[in-house]
């Protein structure tokens, strides 16, 4: 049996995904390994789940920020006052379970877009890049722009 492998996905599609849900899911994750979960979040690069789930194409951006800062704010704080422009306002609820880890370490997950590097680097998570064939230095340039 292990014991300290970090257990986490790919990447949750955080635009089109409830993130008190992705929370939860991960919460119960964190319970079950003893505080060894981690969400890798992204902004997603098939958009196939956006007419799944009801979500029109042209709020991606809107909704992975909306989204990013609402999971940021579940992980800080048991009870949340949180309102956007596509999802119903939280106003003052506690979100449950909670996890085992003080914080569930949140990355951003980046095929290779400047936005998600930068956006990383401002929010000062961890950045993780998806480098699906290719040359790995052509990346080179997104971590900088992340260390920016």
């Amino acid at each position: 049996l292990t014991k300290r492998i970090r257990l986490t996905s790919a990447v949750t599609v955080l635009s089109s995904a409830d993130p008190v849900r992705v929370f939860q899911d991960f919460a119960t994750l964190d319970g079950l390994s003893n505080g060894r979960a981690e969400i890798i979040a992204g902004r997603g690069s098939f958009i196939e789940s956006f007419p799944l789930f009801g979500y029109n194409l042209h709020d991606y951006e809107d909704l992975f920020n909306e989204n990013i800062e609402l999971l940021l704010k579940l992980r800080e704080s048991e009870k949340v006052t949180w309102s956007g422009g596509h999802r119903p306002a939280i106003h003052n609820l506690g979100v449950y379970p909670r996890p085992v880890q003080n914080s569930i370490p949140v990355w951003i997950g980046s095929g290779g877009t400047q936005e998600s590097a930068i956006r990383a680097g401002i929010l000062g998570l961890p950045l993780v890049l998806a480098i699906i064939g290719g040359n790995p230095t052509k990346f080179a340039p997104l971590v900088e722009l992340y260390k920016k």
